[in-house]
């Protein structure tokens, strides 16, 4: 024997009954309410139907730049016998064996830009060598690029990244996070003289700050995070600290991330 299969569809108030005849039996379906449901999608779990909301898709803006190439780099020395200079392996910025010689190095945009908003997470990460040579320096890598001087690093100033600081042979690294009024400052272990290693930080909006390194996680800052906008966003600047001591900072990549709605 064979059936006829019917479907007849009926709209009253905003609702849609699906009659289906099979086999002479009537099977009433219910189809939800459309009302205030504009712009939704019709979904099931097997048993009950609904509706679904669209969602927006996630973004992600990802800049890496050329760490050879001297493209929107704005680089400076101060004082005498530092350099600043691209090539094979990467950004290196070297000290001077003469009291006051420094580096400094930007990735800048033609226009202030709001790379680390308070809504959004950020990342980073960068491969780095960094010598234990000379007594005595402070280096910076990261978003931001603090002021440079013979005497050393403005660290309050903006920025989220990696610190080294080298007193009379001990040399500590840190995690930064910098405001532009006070920085939150924390040691973190790991560090291996003149290796490439990889260095990671994921802001999460303003609550939080994780740092990582080599893959390992190490600490989360939750103070002084900065916000807002910014003309310079990788960072990288070295300084003797007014002594005669010379070392390397070699940066052969950055990355940065931003995920956002549109």
């Amino acid at each position: 024997m064979r059936y006829i299969v019917s479907i007849l569809l009926l709209f009253s108030a905003n609702t849609i009954f699906a009659q289906r005849m099979v086999g002479g039996v009537l099977d009433t379906k219910l189809v939800p309410s459309q009302t205030g449901n504009s712009g939704k999608y019709l979904t099931t779990d097997g048993t009950v139907t609904s509706w679904g909301s669209v969602s927006a898709p996630t973004l992600d803006m990802v800049i890496s730049p050329d760490m050879d190439n001297s493209v929107r780099w704005v680089t400076a020395t101060i004082g005498s016998g530092a350099t600043v200079a691209f090539g094979t392996t990467g950004l290196e910025i070297l000290t001077s064996a003469t009291a006051g010689g420094n580096g400094r190095a930007s990735y800048q945009a033609t226009a202030s830009y709001n790379y680390i908003p308070s809504t959004s997470n950020v990342e980073f990460g960068a491969i780095a060598a960094v010598e234990l040579e000379g007594t005595n320096y402070q280096y910076f890598f990261g978003i931001g690029r603090p002021t440079t001087a013979a005497t050393g690093l403005t660290m309050t100033d903006k920025n989220i990244g990696f610190e080294f600081q080298r007193s009379g042979g001990t040399t500590t690294l840190y995690a930064s996070c910098g405001d532009a009024t006070t920085q939150t400052q924390v040691s973190i272990s790991g560090f291996s003289s003149g290796s490439d290693q990889i260095y990671q930080f994921i802001k999460y909006a303003t609550d939080s700050v994780r740092f990582y390194l080599d893959g390992t996680y190490k600490t989360t800052i939750i103070t002084n995070i900065p916000t807002g906008s910014t003309v310079c966003l990788f960072g990288m600047c070295a300084s003797n600290r007014n002594t005669p001591s010379q070392t390397i900072l070699d940066v052969s990549s950055m990355t940065f991330k931003r995920k956002f709605t549109p």
